[in-house]
């Protein structure tokens, strides 16, 4: 292809022709013009409140997925990714990589060694099915493990630990983010539930919050 036919192809793209002379300045121009570039959400930090808590539980079907991000920084706690007022929990310990799932039947369903990279956020997504669960890391199948169990239910979202991106079965929300454009905090609800975020820092600041990649 002629260098002034690929300089078109810049121009058309919406990039910018840096040296028109040049076939791999050009190639370089129209990968700019083509690439998304990211956008960000702002995650809260764990340290701006307790935990958001919805205003009426969610139960998911015993063959239902929970999905969701969250962001993990060194610790030696039980940090509560989800808590109901039945028996139902998810905890992830850093220190030596647990998820725990508990069901509201009590049923415990332990996920060993997932030590996670640090100050980093990770995604998890957890397929309920007639006889167990699987549970995928970061996009990628991780373990199942076997047993019989009953549904599960969420109440509160995130304790000591900032949890995001939330999928209840098909109820989808983006909780604890605010609007980077506007600045100011939006609070998303998940299946018309609002969220009340228990001891909420007031007034919130720029060090409140976590830079995270969303081209979803």
């Amino acid at each position: 292809m002629r260098n002034d036919l690929l300089a078109q192809i810049v121009i058309a793209s919406g990039g910018t022709v840096t040296n028109k002379d040049d076939r791999n300045a050009l190639l370089s121009d129209w990968l700019a013009a083509v690439e998304s570039p990211p956008t960000y959400v702002y995650a809260l930090k764990s340290s701006a409140y307790d935990h958001a808590e919805l205003s009426t539980e969610v139960t998911l079907p015993d063959d239902g997925i929970i999905s969701f991000s969250f962001y993990v920084v060194e610790s030696s706690n039980v940090d509560y990714l989800f808590r109901s007022t039945t028996e139902s929990y998810i905890y992830y310990r850093q220190s030596d990589g647990r998820f725990r799932v508990v069901t509201d039947d009590g049923r415990i369903f332990n996920f060993y060694g997932s030590i996670l990279p640090l100050n980093k956020v990770s995604t998890v997504q957890l397929n309920f099915f007639d006889g167990g669960v699987d549970m995928y890391l970061n996009n990628e199948f991780y373990a199942t493990r076997l047993g019989s169990h009953t549904t599960f239910t969420v109440g509160q979202i995130g304790e000591g630990i900032s949890t995001f991106g939330v999928t209840i079965g098909n109820l989808a929300s983006y909780p604890l983010l605010t609007d980077s454009a506007a600045g100011t905090n939006q609070f998303d609800m998940i299946s018309s539930n609002n969220l009340t975020f228990v001891n909420l820092k007031n007034p919130l600041d720029e060090n409140d919050y976590i830079e995270v990649v969303d081209n979803d």
